[in-house]
């Protein structure tokens, strides 16, 4: 083969691989902006507002979510979630390191843990038909009580 054809053929593959990834990144369903639903959530404390835009990134899901929690606070928050079974430093406490898997297409679970003591554990699935999301969230209360929160999502 000559020079230019190994060139033209290197730069098909390149070409091959760059649409093959960008296929596969608008085929999660997980991507996109999504609004918390109220009325189908079931929290202790329900937010005023939550708008969680998640965008694809290397082996995981970049999360940036825009809260107002129901005493009027603001937060505003970004951490990238990889799915490879690893710890990874939380973005607002470096000591929390949050381990994520993916289930299967529609779903992924992450355990957080500080000092080594499971912190939370969060269960994230999407609807068969991509509209909705589910995120069950266990911990522990300050008071030491097991508590679970359900976070349902509206995709917009």
């Amino acid at each position: 083969m000559d020079r230019p054809s190994v060139l033209r053929l290197v730069i098909t593959i390149i070409a091959l691989i760059f649409v093959i990834g960008i296929n596969m990144a608008a085929d999660d369903p997980f991507l996109g902006t999504w609004k918390i639903n109220t009325a189908k959530s079931k929290l202790a404390s329900v937010p005023k507002s939550d708008k969680a835009t998640i965008q694809a990134t290397d082996n995981g899901l970049k999360v940036v979510r825009d809260n107002i929690e129901a005493n009027g606070k603001a937060t505003h928050t970004e951490n990238i979630y990889r799915f490879d079974g690893r710890g990874y430093a939380d973005a607002t406490d470096s000591e929390l390191l949050t381990a994520c898997n993916k289930i299967d297409v529609n779903s992924f679970l992450c355990i957080a843990r500080k000092n080594g003591k499971e912190v939370y554990r969060l269960y994230d699935s999407i609807s068969n038909d991509g509209k909705m999301g589910t995120i069950i969230f266990h911990n522990q209360s300050s008071n030491g009580q097991d508590a679970l929160g359900i976070r349902v999502y509206d995709k917009q």
